[in-house]
């Protein structure tokens, strides 16, 4: 199936900021989960998939290029969508995202995983959380759709710089059964796979865009990104939106104040108008705003950045060091912290620290000489670097991990 689908050439193009989903759909007993998903006798879509890949993200010639692989993974039952991935994994990088649907809001994970072995024992887990159930067919029944999507950030280095990256995504869907039995289970498994097939007929008659232009007419999505390139969560506003209504709209969805002397940047340039003005046109439906935190640090300030690496603009390596330029506005966030390198340093605020990483001092307990042990599972870091269990550091010196 996998050769004949032919999905290796598919997750080719996804480094290359393709969009591809594979659905498994049919009748109960059919296969589709043992398809998707495998056992442990026969690899699955998922598997393979999963191990091509990271051998695409990880291929000889990447290092040119920066690349970050997340993974979520729902389910879905009638108007229900659940986080599958487990919470609080102290050794997976954890963002928490939200989406709006009949008026609710759901909250699911995007993990950010390095290789294959890290990807298969986070899914291992959010399978056996699946609900499952039986049928006058299968015993053992999905009772649910299941999803588990890969998205793939690629920034290429382009003169020593690092270009404006992509970003692609590889879904696999095992839908439900499609059921003969009555019931209410039965009946909205069936209703909603009569919705998916209807949208599946408009997208082969290319029918799909008729929503476009009234999004295009009088509505507007925004994405609001951290300085660090973190998505923080997705809203739709009215184009007629004041800046105030704004803040406001995102700080209900992040659970978050957004004061007035926070800004929102867009492109290069920050929303700077009367807070009870309508913004100015934007010939986008959808565009990406970067939600700047103004408070905390004063001109003159020495910075330094204590967090993991990051590809932005620049390659952002812990213990940079930048200054505070501009204490009374932020007429362009790119330009609020310079550094003494010549890229460009834009990283998160909760991320920049008063002294150098290596003078923080050490938690209660620690001493010159202690060995530290790595328990997780194997991970992959800089140059490909593998990071296995059992893997051990040690403290050189005061303050320095």
């Amino acid at each position: 199936m996998y050769s004949v689908l032919g999905l290796k050439g598919l997750i080719g193009g996804i480094t290359d900021g393709f969009q591809e989903t594979v659905f498994a759909y049919g009748q109960t007993g059919s296969g589709k989960t043992h398809t998707i998903l495998g056992s442990p006798q026969e690899l699955g879509l998922l598997q393979l998939c999963a191990k091509e890949l990271f051998a695409a993200v990880f291929a000889t010639g990447a290092e040119e290029k920066h690349r970050r692989v997340q993974l979520v993974c729902l389910e879905i039952k009638n108007d229900e969508v659940l986080n599958l991935l487990p919470e609080g994994n102290a050794t997976a990088s954890q963002e928490a995202d939200i989406f709006c649907h009949k008026g609710r809001r759901y909250g699911y994970q995007r993990v950010t995983v390095w290789s294959y072995e890290e990807t298969m024992v986070l899914l291992q887990q959010a399978i056996a959380s699946r609900e499952v159930g039986s049928s006058y067919v299968n015993s053992e029944s999905s009772r649910s759709h299941m999803l588990v999507r890969f998205l793939v950030k690629t920034l290429r280095a382009e003169h020593g710089q690092l270009a404006e990256g992509v970003v692609g995504s590889l879904t696999l869907v095992d839908l439900a059964g499609n059921e003969r039995e009555s019931g209410t289970n039965g009946t909205a498994i069936n209703v909603s796979l009569t919705h998916l097939n209807r949208m599946l007929v408009k997208m082969q008659d290319r029918q799909l865009d008729e929503w476009e232009p009234q999004i295009c007419q009088g509505v507007l999505w925004l994405e609001v990104l951290s300085i660090a390139g973190n998505e923080l969560c997705s809203v739709k506003l009215p184009r007629a939106s004041t800046l105030q209504s704004i803040k406001e709209e995102i700080s209900r969805a992040v659970n978050c104040n957004v004061t007035g002397s926070d800004l929102l940047c867009f492109n290069d340039e920050t929303w700077e108008v009367p807070s009870m003005q309508p913004l100015q046109p934007i010939d986008a439906s959808r565009v990406e705003v970067t939600w700047v935190k103004k408070e905390g640090f004063l001109i003159g300030d020495q910075l330094f950045y204590c967090g993991p690496g990051l590809a932005l603009n620049s390659l952002v390596q812990r213990g940079a060091r930048c200054q505070v330029k501009s204490g009374d506005t932020f007429h362009n966030y790119f330009n609020v912290f310079f550094p003494e390198s010549r890229c460009t340093l834009a990283v998160h605020r909760q991320h920049l620290v008063r002294m150098r990483p290596g003078e923080q001092r050490l938690p209660p307990g620690l001493q010159v000489g202690d060995v530290f042990y790595y328990t997780g599972p194997p991970r992959k870091g800089q140059g490909n670097a593998l990071l296995p269990a059992g893997a051990c550091g040690e403290v050189v010196e005061p303050g320095l991990l």
